[in-house]
């Protein structure tokens, strides 16, 4: 009994010092290990050192006016039909600008210049005629008159065509817009044309409040109350504190008001 005992004892002993010892060898390979761990590599990002200046700038609202400048107007009433420049752009001297109606006088001019052509070939016959003393002095200053009439005549169909399209007085840069195609029809009454007109501008300026109120009027003149109204509220939507078209916005408001 006291043999089992001692051998069990003995037993526990070994079994016990196993143990420590291999805990001792996981220890001193733990403490091997962290004698050699390094620290992985930072991250570390490089970019390549240059000069700049920097600019010293303020954002700020303002306006410019122009040392030189005009406001090129038409010097006879007529339909606009065409409109060849946007606000801010450049022009040079003598570019087209606005172009009104001229079909009419295009197509009286061709007759003039027969007028003229005829006039002329009956003035040289009337010299012949005058020198051979064959017809009276009288009758010669009569074809002299009609020459004259006649060159006067396709001069002044000319000098409208020309008033009638509107150039760049001198090169520069173009302000803001004040023409719109129709109005000039609005003025005559022509108001299904005028809107025609101004429905193409509208398209081409589509934030313009000034052609959106244009627009609306005609539209109400013409008897489209909807679409007239509905400009004018879109044109005061872009515009609210624009006079001009503060203006007609009331004012057809209150005519299309008096005749619902």
């Amino acid at each position: 009994m006291t043999k089992r005992v001692v051998l069990t004892f003995v037993g526990l002993i070994l079994v016990i010092a196993g143990i420590g010892a291999i805990k001792v060898l996981q220890i001193g390979k733990m403490i091997d290990a962290g004698a050699k761990f390094a620290p992985p590599p930072e991250t570390v990002t490089s970019a390549e050192v240059l000069a700049e200046s920097w600019e010293s700038a303020l954002t700020a609202v303002g306006s410019l006016e122009a040392v030189q400048g005009v406001t090129v107007a038409a010097e006879m009433s007529g339909k606009v039909v065409k409109i060849a420049f946007e606000a801010g752009t450049k022009v040079n001297r003598g570019d087209l600008l606005v172009q009104q109606d001229t079909s009419s006088e295009k197509a009286r001019l061709p007759g003039a210049e027969a007028a003229v052509d005829l006039a002329e070939n009956n003035l040289e016959r009337s010299r012949e005629l005058l020198a051979g003393r064959i017809i009276s002095q009288a009758e010669h200053d009569a074809a002299v008159a009609t020459y004259r009439q006649a060159l006067a005549e396709a001069e002044n169909i000319r000098t409208i065509i020309e008033k009638k399209t509107i150039r760049a007085p001198f090169s520069g840069s173009l302000g803001i817009r004040q023409v719109n195609l129709g109005q000039i029809l609005m003025k005559r009454g022509e108001y299904t044309e005028a809107a025609e007109y101004l429905r193409q501008a509208v398209g081409m300026l589509p934030d313009d409040a000034w052609a959106h109120a244009c627009l609306g009027k005609a539209w109400l003149r013409a008897g489209n109350r909807e679409k007239g109204l509905e400009m004018l509220e879109k044109a005061r939507d872009l515009a609210p504190d624009e006079p001009r078209v503060r203006d007609l916005v009331e004012e057809e408001l209150n005519h299309a008001g008096q005749h619902e």
